[in-house]
């Protein structure tokens, strides 16, 4: 069994002003998001057996979609600023991530009724740490502004520490396709041979 989430993984164009801001609170005792773990969450992680059917239901629900773009606006504390665990960077949901996320949740049954708030997580720290940080308040306007033109399935590390991995990424086009295709070959070859035999 895997645990795996729905991104979107934060460019370098994005991710240089991300660690030109964490460079000013570098002394602040929180654990910051290496750049390459940087992302967007779609659909919130789950454990799974059959991934070889998430990655066909995906398919089928990112076929046609269209590349699109999001704007960060604000670094802020998060998710309740009262009693933050985190600090991210929060956008306004767009109507073509929302029918994405809607597209998901259909198709991997996955019922989510918290409103969509585009985020990308920048630390991490307990509630108790908050407490001697020194920051009350946070939030710094941003423009930040980048094209979506892929959806992750990430799979969440088993290791703490070890970064997530991407099992498949999903190119946004009119003529949709995998950008791994050897691996989503051999899975369903393997499926195939199991269902022969």
């Amino acid at each position: 069994m895997q645990r795996i989430f729905v991104g979107i993984k934060i460019p370098k164009e994005i991710q240089q002003p991300i660690a030109i801001w964490r460079a000013g609170f570098a002394h602040m005792p929180v654990r910051w998001i290496r750049d390459h773990d940087l992302h967007i969450t779609i659909i919130p992680p789950w454990n799974e057996i059959n991934i070889h059917g998430v990655l066909v239901r995906m398919r089928q629900a990112l076929a046609g979609r269209r590349p699109f773009s999001i704007d960060l606006h604000k670094i802020t504390l998060a998710p309740d600023p009262r009693k933050p665990r985190l600090i991210w960077a929060e956008g306004h949901p767009s109507e073509k991530l929302q029918a994405i996320k809607m597209a998901l949740h259909r198709c991997l049954n996955h019922a989510d009724e918290r409103p969509l708030r585009p985020h990308v997580t920048i630390s991490r720290f307990s509630r108790l740490l908050f407490r001697t940080l020194g920051i009350k308040k946070l939030c710094v306007p941003v423009k930040w502004h980048f094209p979506v033109t892929s959806v992750i399935l990430y799979e969440s590390p088993q290791i703490p520490g070890k970064g997530y991995r991407i099992i498949e990424e999903f190119n946004l086009d009119d003529r949709y396709e995998f950008l791994s295709h050897s691996r989503h070959s051999e899975l369903f070859r393997n499926t195939r041979e199991r269902a022969a035999s």
